[in-house]
């Protein structure tokens, strides 16, 4: 399935093997630093920055979810995000990729705590748990924490006390909706 993808913002395709029982799969090597290392280094980000990760993030999920069957990350966290020299973003770690909404035979949970969308824990990875990622992580380059660590409303992170008046309105409501807990899955398309 990953052989067949293109995009910018998304490593290509190499090659895959098996070893040792152990599935590899190789894509390319992409220059930068993942959003994991600059948070480690306490290198946050600017609201222009995560405004540019998330619309390249959106990109390369419209490309991933318009497939058929849709393609679902299911493990979007800061490691899994590289800044790029020119300022672009790229997703990489398609181990967890499932390329149809129900496996034959029951569900698997895949994805990291804090990054997974609700209805994740239930085995049931929508490709709105793939935009919910994308907020979880723009809130914690923002935040600096990490977003278990937030506070919330209920299953909801409470976007504005987390961000403490520091971004305009509009940003702060974008972020609320990406971050919504939906399993619905037009609610958050």
């Amino acid at each position: 399935v990953l052989s067949q993808l293109e995009h910018p913002n998304l490593p290509r395709y190499v090659e895959h093997f098996e070893e040792g029982g152990a599935l590899y799969l190789v894509t390319q090597k992409i220059e930068g630093q993942t959003l994991g290392e600059l948070r480690r280094a306490r290198l946050g980000l600017t609201q222009p920055q995560v405004l540019r990760f998330l619309r390249d993030a959106g990109e390369a999920l419209r490309y991933l979810h318009d497939r058929a069957p849709p393609l679902i990350h299911r493990d979007i966290k800061p490691n899994n995000v590289i800044l790029r020299p020119d300022g672009s973003f790229v997703l990489v770690d398609f181990g967890s990729v499932r390329d149809r909404l129900r496996p034959e035979g029951g569900s698997t949970v895949v994805g990291t705590f804090g990054y997974m969308a609700p209805e994740q824990f239930q085995g049931r990875a929508l490709p709105a748990s793939d935009v919910y990622g994308a907020g979880a992580t723009a809130i914690a380059c923002l935040t600096g924490d990490e977003p278990e660590d937030l506070p919330h409303q209920g299953l909801a992170i409470d976007v504005p006390r987390a961000l403490g008046g520091r971004l305009a309105p509009a940003f702060v409501r974008l972020l609320a909706g990406l971050l919504e807990p939906a399993p619905d899955p037009a609610a958050r398309d």
